[in-house]
């Protein structure tokens, strides 16, 4: 292929492929593309919520400290190229066709032909193997995910574990957290967020049978909410500060603390401050005040519910809902329903989208005050009240084109 178009017009062509658990594709792909990653050090990241918050404050803190890092994620926000960074910039065009076509021509020669996440997983593991870290998000589950193709990683990383995906991973927490769990390499350090027992327990056992070293991160302390900023306390650091204030961040960040500390990292004070990450309780204006979020399950919902009651509580809330249909919308429809004054259903531009008009019957349940529409009129009818508090929450998928449209809007009301 010559160009990014023509890039993408493959990408598109082998989402057919659909998604697919376990590691024989990868396999196949890799032998036949080598594995020149395996010379970086890799810090793999399982869990149901917060790898991408986890990821960025690691990324901050080892840039910080002068290193190369790669990142791989998935899905991206607002940019396609957002998954593949290399110092938190998206990498090339140029490179992307280049790594593509090295990627295809091998995925070409085999039978099942790879799908696209498998595709984009080698892509990122040749167009980042040059950096001297690369942090590598699993895209579900782990055990069988495509990025658990590598043989080593510097460390595993497990975030908070609840449900998500039981159709795929199971519907008990002991279920999910194995799969989670198979990141775990052999003699590797494993550093895990508090998790409930019985997701401790299965983490517990696999570090035994791999004869891994296990670290659990403890819960940051004397958390508070200043001028939309939090701060904490770790074990061994006070007065630690960052700018992504959901309820769930300190947890996160405490967690990239210890990873960091874990290698040898001392410095982690201003890589904290400076870390970023969209669609996670971010703060895209303040006046008025709206906030996009990828809150998509049960547990996601709840911190989200957490974080509007303790920094808006005296504020009026209205929502703006996009929800995949394979998530447990019912769910999250029950937790944030009742917090809401006005409730707007979307559909994000996503082929596995739920339709606006079932989420607003199931949101019904929960608070009659809701209404289907699209992103541009919902959002133009939220802000008409400049007081209020708007929210954007859901699948990832649609919060990168509500970013642009809020910026407009807020734009043109000033």
């Amino acid at each position: 292929m010559n160009s990014y178009k023509e890039a993408q017009e493959y990408i598109k062509k082998i989402s057919v492929y659909g998604s697919v658990l376990g590691l024989f594709n990868m396999e196949q792909l890799m032998n036949i593309l080598g594995a020149p990653y395996e010379k970086a050090k890799i810090i793999h990241i399982a869990g149901t919520n917060g790898k991408g918050s986890v990821g960025a404050f690691i990324e901050s803190i080892l840039e910080d400290n002068g290193y190369s890092v790669g990142r791989y994620i998935s899905p991206a926000v607002s940019s396609y190229l957002e998954k593949f960074t290399i110092n938190s910039l998206p990498i090339s065009e140029e490179s992307f066709v280049r790594y593509l076509s090295i990627v295809a021509a091998a995925a070409e020669e085999l039978s099942p032909h790879p799908t696209v996440f498998e595709v984009e997983t080698a892509v990122a593991l040749l167009a980042l193997s040059k950096c001297d870290y690369i942090l590598l998000e699993t895209g579900l589950g782990g055990r069988g995910d495509a990025t658990n193709i590598i043989k080593n990683c510097k460390r595993a990383v497990i975030t908070s574990v609840s449900r998500d995906h039981s159709a795929v991973l199971g519907e008990t927490l002991k279920e999910i957290a194995y799969h989670k769990a198979g990141i775990i390499k052999p003699g590797t350090i494993a550093v895990s967020a508090s998790q409930k027992p019985e997701v401790m327990g299965v983490i517990e056992e696999e570090c035994r049978r791999q004869g891994a070293e296990l670290i659990v991160c403890k819960e940051p302390e004397n958390v508070r909410f200043e001028d939309y900023s939090l701060y904490f306390d770790t074990e061994n650091e006070k007065n630690l500060k960052i700018n992504m204030i959901g309820s769930f961040q300190p947890q996160n960040a405490a967690l990239a603390v210890c990873v960091c500390k874990s290698l040898g990292i001392s410095s982690v004070r201003r890589g904290l401050e400076r870390a970023r990450w969209q669609g996670r309780f971010e703060i895209l204006s303040r006046s008025p005040m709206i906030i996009a979020d990828g809150a998509h399950n049960e547990d996601a919902a709840k911190k989200l519910a957490e974080s509007l009651e303790e920094y808006f509580p005296q504020r009026e809330i209205y929502f703006i809902m996009g929800m995949l249909a394979d998530k447990d919308y019912d769910r999250v429809a029950r937790i944030t329903a009742p917090l809401a004054s006005k409730i707007y259903t979307i559909t994000p531009k996503n082929p596995r989208a739920l339709e606006n008009t079932v989420l607003m019957e199931e949101v019904k349940r929960h608070n009659a005050n809701v209404c289907a529409a699209d992103i541009e009129t919902a959002l133009s009818e939220c802000v008409k009240n400049p007081d209020a508090v708007t929210v954007a929450f859901g699948s990832l998928s649609f919060l990168g084109e509500f970013r642009n449209i809020a910026g407009r809007i807020n734009g043109e009301s000033k």
